[in-house]
């Protein structure tokens, strides 16, 4: 959540929760949080879930949350797709196409976009094995 509103928001940090010193910061939507002098950058307001998913194998359906243990000289054991999914919302007074959240949010235009890319070094690691073979 953005700390002004009660829209959420993205945000991003290159050290997490602590500071350039190591000590810990309060994160986002947290008492205490401010943005000044905080590790946190607020990157988009109104995205309300982002999730990233990993495919790893032969088996094009076996989706997982988490990426595999790459182990050498196993190709099957490569990231071949990585599956992008952004959940956002848009709220003003009046918005035509607005709706209220299945968990019976604020009432908002809401959209997804989704997107599944291939990690460069595994296509070319994948080429490779074609090459040796």
């Amino acid at each position: 959540m953005s700390p002004s509103t009660a829209v959420p928001a993205l945000w991003r940090s290159t050290s997490g929760r602590f500071s350039a010193g190591g000590a810990v910061m309060a994160e986002p939507g947290e008492a205490g949080f401010t943005a000044g002098g905080s590790p946190w950058e607020l990157v988009a307001r109104g995205i309300e879930d982002l999730q990233v998913e990993y495919q790893a194998g032969a088996d094009p359906a076996a989706w997982t949350n988490r990426p595999p243990t790459v182990v050498s000289d196993a190709w099957d054991s490569l990231v071949r797709q990585v599956r992008i999914t952004l959940s956002a919302r848009a709220a003003a007074a009046n918005l035509q196409g607005e709706t209220t959240s299945a968990g019976a949010g604020p009432r908002a235009v809401r959209g997804q976009l989704s997107t599944v890319v291939a990690p460069r070094t595994a296509l070319n690691e994948l080429q490779m094995q074609q090459k040796i073979k």
